[in-house]
């Protein structure tokens, strides 16, 4: 368990840097969050991923450090943007200050999705679908924050419709998500 954690450092400090969006608080993060697991290892169910629970103890760490300070971090970007200021490529850090400030102003929930993505948050996600011919659509589940369950989604080229791409990939995705997440139901809607 200990060396499958210490695999998952790398994940952890990306995603702790991408919502902490400072050096020294996504160090601290990432420490809290391994110390909490290691004291915490036998309330780990045994059906959820590793990875998933370690994701989910770091958020709620997150949200326990950003309500005892009281407050939402104003810093636009890393201190190190600011060792390069007047080399040429500074149009390029101003684009990435822009953006970087906007992602700051999403509330903190959408910056993780962002982040981490549905397949780091919850083990599932979008996938592309191809034949020979190359991408025809898209297909998986997505999880937005105001459905209690994950609706499955598919997408798919006119050039697909009529020749089964549909039924078989729905019945891959889902043999795939009852066999690793076993979701009591399954939501779907198709908009003609």
């Amino acid at each position: 368990m200990r060396e499958e954690i210490v695999g998952l450092l790398p994940r952890l400090r990306r995603f702790a840097r991408a919502i902490t969006r400072h050096a020294a608080d996504a160090d601290d993060l990432v420490q809290i969050t391994v110390e909490r697991a290691l004291t915490h290892l036998d309330q780990r169910r045994a059906d959820t991923r590793l990875e998933s629970w370690m994701f989910g103890i770091m958020k709620n760490a997150w949200v326990d450090e950003m309500r005892a300070r009281g407050r939402r971090s104003r810093v636009l970007a890393p201190e190190e943007f600011g060792e390069n200021v007047a080399e040429p490529a500074s149009a390029s850090h101003h684009e990435l200050l822009v953006i970087e400030d906007a992602l700051g102003r999403l509330p903190e929930d959408q910056r993780m999705a962002i982040a981490l993505g549905q397949w780091g948050l919850r083990g599932y996600g979008m996938m592309a679908i191809e034949d020979a011919q190359g991408f025809i659509g898209r297909i998986g589940f997505y999880h937005p924050y105001d459905l209690a369950e994950p609706p499955l989604v598919y997408v798919l080229g006119r050039r697909s419709w009529g020749i089964g791409y549909a039924t078989e990939a729905v019945t891959l995705i889902l043999n795939r998500m009852f066999a690793t997440h076993q979701p009591p139901h399954v939501l779907s809607r198709v908009n003609g």
